[in-house]
């Protein structure tokens, strides 16, 4: 099966007013491919989160849900990784148990992004939330070999934008996976103030940003 992006271009050609060999020739492929996709089925069958993956779905140009996504990278960044060397790749986080509500939002979050099903895997201590999808590695560009807070974690542009316009729900996403808020009391002059701090863990990622220029931010 071809990607859907090349299935994409190709169809964008035809309606743009090329011929099929046109669209072939702009992919690469053979005529009677093409000629397929262009008049059999101009619209390719989509299944699962190839239907709802706006990194590849024709015509989307962000998340559906922007708030969402920048919650679940929050969350991802924080305490949860991405299996891609499984047949099918899945994405897990892990949230506190302690916090049913955590569990609830991230499961939430997954399901309003691209999954269409999300597993509750209890452990000592912990809830793994997790859903299985081809496209989650699109959407998630930082995985790679190793663990996130021994390499450079840096945000693709796309995603950079999301941030921008969804600020609280990304440090919102940040705290609740890999952060926490504390009262911090001092006496001054015999009266004594409390001032709220939070703060997210030293060693992760999300505390010195690197953009894909190597810069940090």
């Amino acid at each position: 099966m071809h990607p859907p992006e090349i299935r994409a271009r190709a169809r964008q050609v035809h309606r743009a007013g090329g011929s099929v060999a046109d669209a072939a020739g702009a992919v690469g492929l053979p005529y009677r491919t093409v000629w397929h996709w262009c008049n059999d089925r101009p619209e390719a069958r989509q299944r699962g989160t190839e239907l709802r993956c706006f990194r590849c779905r024709d015509g989307l140009d962000g998340p559906a849900d922007p708030a969402a996504y920048a919650y679940l990278l929050g969350l991802y960044l924080g305490d949860g990784h991405l299996v891609t060397t499984a047949r099918v790749p899945v994405l897990r986080i892990y949230c506190a148990a302690a916090w049913p509500g955590l569990v609830d939002a991230c499961d939430l979050a997954m399901r309003a992004v691209l999954a269409t099903t999300v597993q509750r895997v209890r452990k000592q201590g912990c809830v793994g939330v997790q859903s299985y999808g081809r496209h989650w590695p699109c959407l998630f560009p930082q995985h790679g070999p190793g663990r996130k807070h021994e390499r450079r974690i840096g945000l693709a542009d796309w995603q950079r934008e999301i941030v921008q316009r969804q600020p609280g729900d990304f440090l919102r996403g940040l705290f609740h996976s890999d952060g926490c808020r504390v009262d911090n009391r001092v006496t001054v002059r015999g009266a004594d103030r409390t001032s709220t701090r939070a703060t997210t863990s030293a060693t992760s990622p999300p505390t010195s940003w690197v953009s894909a220029s190597g810069h940090s931010t």
